[in-house]
């Protein structure tokens, strides 16, 4: 077993190349498996990650999964919700194996963007249903990071014996945006 997490009712049992869903109850005795998905599975137990009301997103040797209801049912199904960047990912998954197994997740409460830490980058998705936005950024903070942690609506990032806060510890949050950004866009022809 890598992982554990909270999926809809059940318990979500995440090992390197299966997930199973038990549902789990206090008389023991009623405490049932749910489902298995094999040929997907976790390889980082601190990538697990609740993001929105249905998703779990987790590191898979092939890139960032999401566990997620198929339909009505809640029957779980993964989806390749990293697939834009999961080319990225898998080449830092094989060229730092270690640094990928300790691979941490979190959501950043200001925007309620996934983070996903390997190594010296930091991946971050980006989701408003409302705009149809749905996109991926990559952030090179320039450390390695160690640990990372939500707490008092901020977000802690720790390299060797140095804390990094985001935006500051200040009364007001503070961002720089003096970073060049570069998009890659879906070639649309629409003749």
């Amino acid at each position: 077993i890598t992982a554990l997490g909270n999926y809809d009712e059940y318990t979500a049992v995440f090992s390197r190349r299966v997930i199973q869903t038990w549902y789990t109850d206090p008389d023991p005795d009623l405490t049932r498996q749910a489902q298995v998905l094999s040929n997907t599975g976790c390889i980082a137990p601190r990538s697990v990650t609740q993001f929105g009301d249905g998703d779990l997103f987790y590191l898979d040797r092939s890139g960032i999964r999401s566990l997620r209801a198929r339909d009505s049912s809640n029957s779980a199904a993964t989806t390749d919700i990293g697939s834009p960047i999961d080319p990225i990912v898998a080449e830092d998954i094989l060229s730092d194996a270690l640094s990928a197994e300790r691979a941490i997740g979190a959501i950043e409460p200001r925007d309620g963007r996934f983070w996903l830490a390997i190594g010296d980058t930091i991946y971050v998705f980006s989701y408003f249903s409302a705009t149809k936005v749905s996109a991926w950024t990559t952030y090179r903070p320039g450390f390695v990071v160690e640990d990372m942690v939500v707490f008092n609506e901020r977000v802690y990032l720790r390299s060797g014996d140095t804390i990094y806060v985001y935006g500051g510890l200040g009364d007001r949050l503070q961002y720089s945006d003096s970073v060049a950004a570069e998009a890659w866009l879906p070639y649309l022809d629409a003749e």
